[in-house]
């Protein structure tokens, strides 16, 4: 290793020299590139060992910010890459001198250069801190920075750096990294916790200083947020999550945590700060709504910890503290569902104040239901808790009254109705569309699906109730050959909303009710219905800009309905089929498949324009054909045979117009129909396009006829996974 005396030679710089690392460093900020490409040229070997000591001295003697974010940089670099290289005395005293550093010059310092000085003796300690004991020493110093405002934040700033910089593992194997996260969490993590709540109720009556008072605040907010969500079980989560779990705290901070001043200062915070404060106080919250359960000593402090966090929301819903800010209230959002999903429903019930509570957020919903262009992903966390207190109400005892089964349905209707709503305003251009962004779309269905299942017959009359009158129009419309008008463009995003909407809540069957099947029978053969129509219109047309959302809504229809209903064993214990055998002829399930597979097949004939369509039909094709009672099935109607038999370019356009992935995923689903089960017998059929498209390349007699579009065509087919 190099000790100190290596180290430590040629560690002056003539004010010539450093001048010229100066103009340097301010020149690689440049926007001109040469000059630019000069400077980092010239700069490189700052970054090598041999070079620690001159960027020592720049730190020591200069007072450019750019020199001295270029020389704290450069440093941090060599640090990590030769730390075995550096005997630990050496590692301890750069780190004393960059603190003394910060100690004397950091408030003078600007920002972006002090943020880079602090990272560089943050990576310092972590580097250090499992082989030598003084490393471990440096939280405590930091927290003799007091004395004034401007060092209060530096320390405040220091511990954000630390604790960001613990839950790295840049220069580190994966088990030293473990080993440090592990020894820093039980050493330091907690004490500084505590000073960020400590700083933040000094600062309610010590500081009047406004902007002091932010910033301090701003950091004390940061302090407690980081360290809540630091790694604690080394697990290497993604922290970006929106949904990262529950937060295992060790048993060590329990008296902080169940001291009701803790849970009230952030409250507190929320309700006298502003944006981006307020916003940084709910997150808290929302970290503090995510501790482990088993954290609380005895069943009556984690009784009080709910009551106070459901009181703590109650007054912000009635006294709509903020929520009119868009941050404030995505993490408001994100606190509900992390109420719910960390705590049951029966503690929850048991509460004194839950009535009034349920009532609360339930009003809430619905405004943000209401509301012009609502974030896709508040709507995802309110209906995350509504999906997780309708599935938690089988477990309840049937004394507890929820309000649940109330409510649910009520949100269900706000919810279809406001997507109706907005279809005019989104058409228009002035927000989103969420029936474009399919997994966003898809989320939020799979959660709001369950909700009308409290009150099923209720929720279904709805439906059919705004189905009907659209589907009517859309009947006049396609029989009529009326041309496409905004109008009728609208018409058709809304049914494309029911459709999702109806779909999802088939999908969501769950056990056995003969009424609940029968009740899908009827929104399922509407749904067919239209669909029939709609492909008649297909034929006439082709598929037209309007038609893309109902088409794929069509789509994830077809998927849900054969998820739950076709099957050998599904379809003789079901009253789903009573009513498509009364409004739509379909006898048996078999006819049912015949119009799954007729849909596949009008779709890829006439669909060919839209990809985005063709891929999901494949899709849903190939999910089929994988299948191994769907195979059955589907090789035991004549639809296949022909399909078998005809699928070619000829028949089916896309072929010669979508990617070679499609055309694959297509005769990947035809080879899966031939081969899993024994239908051997059909490959002669099955094979017999590609043998005349053979023999007629016999009949090319030249090179330019061999050359033709039509036999690049020919050969790309060929090419089959």
């Amino acid at each position: 290793s190099i000790g100190a005396q290596q180290v430590s030679r040629c560690t002056r710089m003539t004010p010539e020299q450093l001048y010229t690392f100066e103009d340097y460093s301010c020149k690689i900020c440049s926007s001109n590139i040469d000059e630019r490409t000069t400077a980092e040229k010239a700069l490189s070997s700052f970054q090598t060992l041999q070079y620690l000591p001159q960027c020592q001295f720049v730190l020591e003697n200069s007072s450019s910010p750019y020199a001295l974010f270029y020389a704290s940089g450069s440093l941090m670099k060599i640090m990590t890459a030769n730390w075995r290289s550096i005997d630990n005395q050496r590692s301890i005293e750069i780190r004393n001198w960059l603190f003394r550093l910060l100690a004397n010059k950091g408030p003078t310092i600007s920002s972006f250069a002090l943020s880079s000085l602090i990272q560089l003796v943050s990576r310092i300690t972590r580097l250090g801190w499992i082989e030598e004991p003084q490393f471990q020493d440096f939280p405590a110093m930091v927290s003799q920075l007091t004395g004034s405002a401007d060092m209060c934040h530096l320390s405040l700033q220091i511990f954000i750096a630390l604790v960001q910089e613990m839950s790295q593992s840049v220069g580190q194997s994966l088990t030293q990294h473990r080993k440090t996260a592990v020894s820093f969490k039980d050493k330091s993590l907690l004490s500084i916790f505590q000073t960020g709540v400590t700083t933040l109720h000094q600062l309610k009556t010590s500081l009047q200083d406004a902007r002091q008072f932010d910033q301090l605040r701003s950091d004390s907010l940061e302090i407690v947020s980081r360290c809540l969500s630091f790694d604690f079980l080394n697990s290497q989560l993604d922290e970006s999550s929106e949904d990262f779990g529950t937060i295992p705290l060790p048993s060590s901070w329990r008296l902080t945590i169940e001291d009701p001043a803790t849970l009230q200062l952030f409250f507190d915070t929320y309700s006298s700060s502003q944006p981006p404060c307020s916003t940084k106080a709910m997150e808290c919250l929302v970290h503090f709504a995510s501790i482990r359960r088993s954290l609380f000593s005895l069943e009556g402090e984690k009784s009080k910890f709910l009551t106070h966090l459901l009181n703590g929301i109650t007054n912000i819903l009635q006294n709509k503290i903020g929520l009119q800010d868009p941050s404030n209230h995505h993490e408001f959002c994100r606190l509900l569902a992390r109420l719910k999903s960390n705590y049951q429903l029966a503690q929850i019930v048991q509460s004194e104040n839950y009535p009034q509570w349920m009532t609360l957020v339930f009003e809430f919903t619905t405004q943000t239901f209401r509301s012009p262009g609502a974030p896709s992903n508040s709507i995802y966390y309110i209906l995350s808790l509504w999906w997780r207190l309708v599935g938690a109400t089988a477990y309840l005892r049937d004394e507890a009254p929820s309000l649940i089964e109330v409510y649910a349905p009520q949100i269900f209707e706000t919810y279809v109705s406001t997507r109706l709503n907005a279809v005019d305003a989104i058409l228009s251009g002035h927000y989103d569309d969420p029936l474009e962004e399919e997994e966003q779309l898809k989320e939020q269905l799979s959660m709001i699906a369950y909700l009308p299942r409290c009150s099923y017959q209720k929720s279904a009359v709805y439906l059919v109730s705004l189905f009907d009158p659209l589907a009517l129009n859309f009947q006049n419309y396609t029989c009529n050959s009326m041309m496409e008008t905004p109008e009728t463009k609208a018409q058709q995003c809304r049914l494309a909303w029911l459709v999702y909407i109806i779909a999802a809540s088939i999908g969501a069957r769950a056990g056995f009710s003969e009424e609940h099947d029968q009740l899908d029978g009827q929104l399922s053969s509407r749904v067919f219905q239209l669909m029939r129509l709609h492909d008649n219109s297909l034929r006439n047309k082709g598929i037209v800009s309007g038609t893309e959302n109902l088409e794929m809504a069509f789509l994830y229809f077809n998927q849900q309905f054969r998820k739950i209903f076709l099957g050998d064993q599904i379809f003789n214990s079901t009253k789903a089929y009573t009513t498509l055998v009364e409004t739509l002829g379909l006898t048996d399930h078999f006819n049912v498949l015949d119009l799954l597979m007729t849909k596949i097949e009008t779709n890829l004939k006439y669909c060919f324009a839209s990809q985005t369509i063709i891929e999901r039909t494949l899709q849903f094709f190939h999910e089929f054909a994988s299948s191994y009672n769907g195979n059955k099935l589907l090789m035991k109607r004549e639809t296949t045979y022909q399909l078998l038999c005809y699928h070619n370019s000829e028949y089916y356009p896309f072929l010669n117009v979508c990617e070679g992935k499609l055309r694959e995923l297509f005769y990947n689903s035809l080879g899966k129909l031939l081969f899993m089960h024994d239908h051997i017998d059909r490959f002669e059929l099955f094979i017999a396009p590609f043998t005349s498209n053979f023999e007629n390349l016999l009949s090319c007699n030249s090179l330019e006829s061999f050359c033709s579009k039509k036999v690049n065509l020919f050969f790309s087919s060929l090419i089959l996974s």
